[in-house]
């Protein structure tokens, strides 16, 4: 495939390269991918308008997330064993993210530690996501974390049910 002009010519070429384990790791939703098919239905209910003749020259989709200021209203989103679809996955993620001066939120799944990730960048939002809410590993992060560039200690509720012990280390965090 020479020309990728869409989101489907992409999703072919990496069927094609990518082992089949891998790429039905990252294509594949969970169980029955129910919340995989409502989430494409909903994006395609999306129709962007062409406008025209419309000055541009001073938009900007730049606000805060957590009070740092950020050049887009999104984040590269925990993606578990990024590294497993690419070498250095995270950390090169985390090099794009602070290249577009986005926050990246680095999984408690990456094939990379938070010090590794660190290193490879000067002011990326390096946010781990927890997944597991045993006071130990939130203990252990909430050590760690001020260690890096500006990096807050993000739980995301989605994914992670807090206790009252872990609400108190994210309070001191």
């Amino acid at each position: 495939m020479k020309t990728i002009t869409c989101i489907e010519d992409l999703r072919t070429l990496a069927r094609r390269k990518v082992p089949k384990a891998f790429f039905e790791y990252a294509d594949c939703g969970s169980y029955n991918e129910e919340t995989l098919r409502a989430n494409r239905a909903d994006l395609e209910r999306i129709k962007l308008r062409q406008r025209v003749m419309v000055d541009v020259s001073e938009r900007s989709l730049a606000t805060t997330i957590v009070g740092q200021k950020v050049s887009a209203p999104f984040a590269l989103a925990p993606i578990g064993l990024c590294g497993m679809q690419y070498g250095d996955g995270e950390i090169l993620s985390a090099q794009a993210a602070e290249e577009a001066d986005i926050p990246f939120i680095l999984s408690t799944m990456s094939i990379c530690s938070i010090e590794h990730v660190a290193e490879a960048i000067d002011k990326a939002v390096l946010v781990p996501a927890l997944r597991d809410p045993r006071p130990q590993l939130l203990q252990g992060y909430s050590r760690r974390a001020p260690q890096m560039p500006g990096a807050p200690l993000w739980c995301s509720p989605s994914i992670c049910r807090c206790s009252a012990s872990a609400t108190a280390i994210f309070a001191t965090a």
